[in-house]
């Protein structure tokens, strides 16, 4: 197997994403992502010192794709409709089989799990801004978040395997109830010049 000279850090993670979604954790071994991408082992030592070092990285490239930059897309759209259909796509489009991997794993790794629940805190934080600043009073906001995750962290691990679409009814039924309430809200507002 010949190193390819194009190979960079991001294929080792995205190899490794491939072998979380199908494999599990168990499977992912420097071994199996050289024989994914067809290169030796002397290629992954090139770009890692060793498999913890690997770990961070893929984890900090977990972090990003899947939180970071979905939440600064989100929150730079003006209109709060468009923030919250944003984020409702973007959990669905989450990579549910690699994630559900990653949250077995961090019972097992400290550097996964510190992640994890990293990750966790920031989407909970960061939807709950955004509910707040669609209209939300500051504890709705707080609870529909966390109810958010915890559908999201439900369907992920669920025993009877993962529906999209039963997530995604899960979510849209969530995010309208709580978008009438920010509707009441508003109309409560307008009408009595006393209220909240």
């Amino acid at each position: 197997m010949a190193r390819d000279p194009q190979l960079n850090p991001t294929a080792y993670f995205e190899a490794a994403m491939s072998i979380l979604r199908s494999e599990g954790y168990e499977g992912l071994t420097i071994q199996a992502m050289c024989e994914r991408l067809g290169v030796t082992k002397g290629s992954f030592y090139h770009h890692f010192e060793g498999m913890g070092g690997f770990v961070v990285g893929l984890m900090e490239f977990w972090e990003a794709e899947q939180t970071t930059d979905l939440f600064d897309a989100a929150e730079a759209e003006m209109s709060s409709l468009d923030r919250s259909r944003l984020i409702l796509t973007a959990s669905l489009e989450l990579d549910h089989e690699a994630e559900r991997s990653i949250r077995v794993w961090s019972t097992t790794n400290d550097r996964v799990s510190t992640t994890l629940r990293r990750v966790d805190t920031a989407r909970e934080e960061r939807v709950r801004r955004i509910w707040e600043s669609d209209g939300l009073d500051s504890e709705s906001a707080r609870v529909a978040a966390k109810m958010g995750l915890a559908i999201l962290i439900g369907y992920q691990n669920s025993s009877t395997g993962f529906d999209l679409s039963d997530l995604e009814d899960s979510l849209a039924t969530m995010t309208e109830a709580f978008r009438s309430r920010i509707r009441a809200r508003r109309s409560g507002a307008r009408t009595d010049p006393a209220g909240d």
